[in-house]
């Protein structure tokens, strides 16, 4: 007699009757109908804040390795270009530990945005921050990351890859970003100039009290590989410092260019990676300095004998040939 059970379905064959399991779809988000709504903010000028996330009822006590009762929600992030946000626990990332339970999520990107390269799961709401370096494309970035958990019974390891989807906020320092040319190979740029890069006049917007400054810094080798095929050297042509900052507006007018040293062919462009900050007033009493509002971006550099970037083909003069070897 063929038995039949919720969720289950059966197959007639010639060895008999073999039952198949049918996939139960639960939904994790407590009054989302469809499952997928309140995962982003609003795109209006004033967006609600993301619907928080709640696990199903025995998710939290259920002592087994099923990944939904570990990653409860995974909706990804909305990132404004060039800006930082904080990893939310309670929207965009929410994973259940059990008590004496361990968890960590690494980062598989090496040059990834996200910091620390490896974090608990159980982290507070201030303590991953995400930073998106300023390029606009492409629109949408995929983060790979690793969680690992590790419980009495059980050690899983579960791969995810979020998604972080770009805004565009009009920008509060940066208010000119123009391509940098160079005129040939192993050659140099113009001095930068407020023809290239401009900054908006840190007026009383952030205070009155005060004076307001902005700071250029290009990040150190750590925060990225860019420039990839040059540098920055100074009036002198000593290279500039990385990870030093300096006014803004010294910084155009300091005859800073551009130096193309890749010995090999490279494409016809190159970026630098510059971050804008602007500072409040020192506090004499103290000496510390408090950083407001800050700007990631990236200033094309324009190659102009530099090799085209285009998509490769494939070759119909290649032998489609296969060889066997045997070994003595």
């Amino acid at each position: 007699m063929d038995r039949r059970s919720a969720g289950s379905s059966t197959r007639r064959t010639d060895l008999g009757t073999v039952a198949i399991r049918l996939p139960v779809l639960k939904d994790n988000l407590l009054g989302a109908p469809g499952g997928s709504r309140g995962q982003y903010p609003h795109p209006g000028p004033n967006p609600p804040p993301p619907a928080l996330y709640r696990p199903t009822w025995g998710a939290l006590t259920r002592r087994s390795p099923d990944p939904a009762s570990i990653l409860i929600a995974n909706p990804g992030l909305r990132v404004p270009v060039g800006r930082s946000l904080w990893l939310d626990p309670l929207r965009a990332l929410v994973i259940q530990v059990q008590p004496g339970d361990r968890c960590e999520v690494t980062v598989l990107d090496a040059l990834l945005s996200l910091s620390p390269g490896r974090f608990p799961c159980a982290f507070g709401p201030h303590q991953v921050p995400y930073t998106h370096f300023g390029s606009a494309s492409p629109g949408r970035a995929r983060l790979r990351l690793h969680l690992r958990y590790d419980a009495p019974t059980y050690t899983p390891a579960l791969p995810f890859t979020p998604a972080a989807d770009l805004t565009f906020p009009q920008p509060e320092l940066v208010t000119r970003n123009r391509p940098w040319l160079v005129e040939k190979l192993r050659g140099w740029s113009q001095a930068i100039d407020g023809s290239v890069l401009d900054f908006a006049a840190p007026v009383n917007r952030w205070g009155t009290s005060g004076t307001r400054r902005c700071r250029l810094t290009l990040p150190p080798p750590q925060g990225g590989p860019l420039p990839r095929y040059g540098r920055l050297v100074d009036a002198t042509g000593a290279p500039v410092p990385r990870g030093e900052g300096r006014d803004c507006e010294a910084s155009v007018r300091a005859g800073v260019r551009y130096q193309h040293t890749a010995a090999t062919p490279s494409p016809s462009w190159d970026y630098v990676l510059l971050m804008a900050a602007l500072l409040g007033p020192e506090d004499t009493g103290a000496g510390s300095v408090e950083v407001r509002p800050r700007e990631h971006l990236q200033l094309l550099v324009s190659i102009r004998d530099g090799v085209e970037n285009t998509a490769p083909r494939p070759s119909f003069g290649a032998l489609m040939t296969m060889r066997s070897i045997s070994s003595c």
